[in-house]
């Protein structure tokens, strides 16, 4: 029973930060702002997070055709910032320190590969 109660703390603590970041997008859609990327300002290539505020929001709006458009990788993207969240957010409540380790280091290693084929491929 109290892993049952763990995990709902777990799952609660990352809600409560995906929904943060869906509030701060909100705001940077109302205000009309954006976040520059400074890779791209300083070489002019996109970087592999490139589009990823502008995907989020088509997101929001459920504008999915738009959302691939920005960045073709942004599911994956959301997905893996989840995971990161979820696992951040369990050991802290577990050791009590604000750290991430990885439960599995094949998905952190598969993620950083696709992401920077990604990156090459964008800029082709």
């Amino acid at each position: 029973m109290e892993k049952v109660k763990k995990r709902k703390v777990y799952v609660a603590v990352t809600a409560v930060i995906l929904l943060l970041c869906i509030a701060l997008l909100i705001i940077l859609n109302l205000c009309g702002a954006g976040v520059p990327c400074i890779f791209r300002k300083l070489t002019g290539w996109q970087c592999a997070g490139c589009g990823n505020t502008r995907a989020a929001i088509s997101l929001l709006k459920l504008d999915f055709k738009a959302m691939i458009e920005y960045n073709l990788l942004f599911p994956l993207e959301l997905i893996y910032v989840a995971w990161v969240c979820f696992s951040f957010s369990r050991n802290y409540i577990k050791t009590g320190k604000a750290t991430y380790t990885t439960p599995h280091i094949s998905m952190d290693i598969i993620v950083l590969a696709v992401m920077s084929i990604w990156w090459v491929v964008r800029n082709l």
